[in-house]
């Protein structure tokens, strides 16, 4: 009897100790392990959860499935998550690029007068001066832009070895004097081109009228010449110069974006997207070697654009919305220079 007592003794105390041993569950940890569920208690079914199932498929999650196909934030461990956004994507959204501000808003108006016989022009150059009054001293226009032969004129060369990245003619001289041509042959203001203007502290940009040649011999057109838009049945077109700069210093207030940064930033691809409602047409394009891109036929109104392989540190545009929205005008060309710092924004 007293061995049996003893044995009884040694049970209840083997089932008391057992059921301390036991972990303490609340109501919140019981789950349901296999389920279809969207509840953002995790499971084993195809969920938009928090990320803590282990074998779904979560549209709206926190990145943390262990294998899923998701469009999380790119902090999955799952093995076959290969529709995350990666880092680089994650980086681009957690920085954005810089609005794109107006430049200088200076231009140039063109006046070319064609000799009785047809055998010459002479083309002068003024510069108009912006409403920010900034201090211009040279009008420069580059060389690719001129299409007939120089003959004589009012100018001073300038050579890709300076300090521009192109040829061309620089107006002799000081205070806004005009550039003038003489150039073989009957030729017109039309279409349009990038002038270059010349400071003691900066040089840039602006879009104005170019040139276009008429065979010898052709008459002139009058003596006003109207410029000519390029063609377009009521559209307009984007350009986007891209530049890749280094060393920019945090203090950009008297950075000289266009005399320190280099030409080219090849394979920037840029989409174009309407801000004016009734609109769905969107436009894609990407930079050449040089770092040039175009959008050929854009109709007109508002758009925003965007890069969609980095972020530019500065922006400027001839024609901009006070919020940075670029300007498209019905046959006339929105030129956009976009620079890329070396390091982000």
């Amino acid at each position: 009897m007293r061995a049996l007592h003893s044995w009884r003794l040694i049970v209840a105390f083997l089932l008391v100790a057992g059921f301390w041993a036991l972990p303490v569950l609340d109501h919140h940890t019981f789950v349901v392990v296999a389920d279809d569920d969207d509840d953002g208690d995790g499971g084993d079914g195809d969920d938009d959860d928090n990320g803590n199932g282990r074998d779904d498929i979560d549209d709206a999650d926190n990145g943390n499935g262990r294998d899923d196909d998701d469009d999380d934030d790119g902090n999955s461990r799952g093995r076959d998550g290969d529709d995350d956004k990666d880092k680089k994507d994650n980086d681009k959204k957690d920085k954005k690029s810089k609005p794109v501000g107006r430049s200088a808003g200076h231009r140039v108006e063109v006046e070319c007068t064609v000799t009785g016989d047809a055998n010459e022009s002479e083309c002068r150059f003024t510069i108009v001066v912006g409403d920010d009054e900034a201090e211009v001293d040279h009008v420069l226009l580059p060389e690719a832009a001129v299409c007939a032969e120089v003959l004589d004129g009012d100018f001073e060369d300038v050579d890709d070895d300076d300090e521009y990245e192109f040829s061309g003619y620089r107006a002799e001289g000081d205070d806004d004097e005009p550039l003038l041509l003489i150039l073989e042959g009957a030729v017109f203001p039309g279409g349009t081109t990038t002038y270059w203007f010349e400071s003691d502290e900066r040089v840039f940009p602006a879009t104005g009228p170019g040139l276009v040649c008429g065979e010898a011999g052709e008459s002139a057109p009058g003596t006003t010449l109207a410029i000519t838009p390029p063609a377009s049945d009521g559209a307009g077109m984007v350009v986007v110069q891209a530049y890749s700069c280094v060393d920019v210093p945090t203090d950009r207030t008297a950075y000289d974006w266009y005399g320190e940064c280099a030409v080219g930033a090849a394979g920037q691809a840029y989409v174009l997207t309407p801000l004016d409602a009734g609109k769905d047409e969107v436009h894609a394009a990407e930079t050449d070697e040089a770092g040039a891109a175009m959008f050929g036929v854009v109709s007109p109104g508002t758009w925003a654009l965007d890069d969609e392989t980095a972020n530019w540190c500065h922006a400027e545009s001839d024609n901009v919305t006070t919020t940075g929205d670029v300007v498209v005008e019905t046959g006339q060309e929105t030129t956009v220079w976009l620079f890329y710092c070396e390091g982000g924004s």
